[in-house]
């Protein structure tokens, strides 16, 4: 089915016309992140690309580089998506959501099954595409760079990574939880396998205990009725002084659900964060959290691939394979001191 901005504009129950200064990032309006959110979504949902991705599909020009996004609500996904949008424009390329589905129709944007022709480059933000996309572009002998923003082990001469130094951040979460007295530790939520990987080698290193709570999180945009379900769980583990959860809104929710039960935070328990979302500075006084820097790496992403896109042969073997965007610890009122 062929879908219109019109069609994305009623199911973000915004106008059309919002729906295209969204899209195009015209500056000199203003709209809130949740409407930026529901516009964002919707395009997803609907397979929607702009107006312009059908005519470049018409014309057959090749400086359309293809960013690759699946249905999710996550605030960090809406902070990633549009800062690429915006730099590959500004560098000259035409920047448009690829699609995953078979079939095919030129007005909801580049079907990656069927027009990988019309793409010099992928953006991907999430590590379940990246097979994906080789396999495709194996099977139709093509060979265009991919940059992930999702770390992984896969390998390939056309592959990069733009990630986060989530190691780096972790272990500075336990540096100064250490510092602070805290030697009994809970982790809520569920992080994904290479955060995963850094919270057992932060916690070997610093020698302290880790309590995991595991938390089937199905919907992300139910974040915050995961962590405020979740405040029952922490209060049942004697002697934890601290909670470090997946995500910030994860953490708003278990805040929540702790001070109903009348826990003072950070009193009686430290609540960490992870991401340091728009919201994460004036909810709960501040929460403690892990900055990653979404613009940077979104900004680094779309300069990496159009050196890939440009570069020649020779060019390209002084690219780096890995870079990686510093993570900041943001201590704010949620966390402090390990109770005596």
């Amino acid at each position: 089915m062929s879908y219109k901005m019109s069609d994305v504009a009623k199911r973000a129950r915004v106008s059309a016309s919002t729906v295209s200064r969204i899209l195009r990032n015209e500056k000199k309006f203003s709209f809130s992140e949740k409407t930026k959110q529901n516009v964002f979504a919707a395009v997803e949902e609907l397979g929607y690309s702009t107006n312009f991705a059908a005519s470049l599909f018409r014309s057959k020009k090749s400086r359309i580089v293809g960013i690759a996004l699946q249905p999710d609500n996550s605030y960090a996904t809406f902070r990633i998506f549009p800062k690429c949008f915006r730099e590959l424009s500004e560098l000259g390329y035409s920047p448009v959501v690829i699609s995953f589905t078979e079939e095919m129709n030129e007005n909801s944007g580049i079907n990656i099954f069927g027009n990988l022709d019309l793409l010099c480059g992928i953006i991907c933000l999430y590590g379940n595409q990246v097979l994906k996309i080789l396999e495709i572009c194996e099977r139709q002998n093509k060979n265009i760079p991919i940059v992930s923003l999702y770390p992984g082990d896969t390998e390939s001469p056309n592959l990069h990574y733009v990630l986060s130094d989530i190691p780096d951040g972790v272990l500075k979460i336990l540096d100064y939880l250490e510092q602070n007295g805290h030697r009994k530790i809970i982790t809520a939520g569920s992080a994904g396998i290479p955060r995963e990987l850094a919270l057992d080698s932060a916690f070997k290193k610093h020698n302290m205990k880790r309590i995991k709570i595991d938390v089937d999180m199905p919907a992300t945009d139910k974040m915050f009725i995961y962590g405020r379900d979740s405040a029952g769980k922490v209060m049942s583990i004697k002697d934890a002084s601290a909670v470090i959860c997946s995500n910030d809104e994860f953490a708003v929710g278990l805040m929540s659900g702790l001070s109903r039960e009348g826990v003072k935070i950070p009193e009686d328990i430290s609540v960490i964060g992870f991401d340091d979302l728009p919201f994460a500075e004036f909810s709960g006084n501040g929460i403690s959290t892990v900055r990653q820097d979404f613009e940077k790496k979104a900004e680094t992403a779309a300069k990496l691939i159009v050196s890939l896109i440009e570069s020649t042969d020779t060019q390209k073997q002084f690219l780096p394979k890995k870079i990686k965007i510093p993570c900041e610890l943001i201590v704010r009122n949620s966390s402090g001191r390990a109770k005596e």
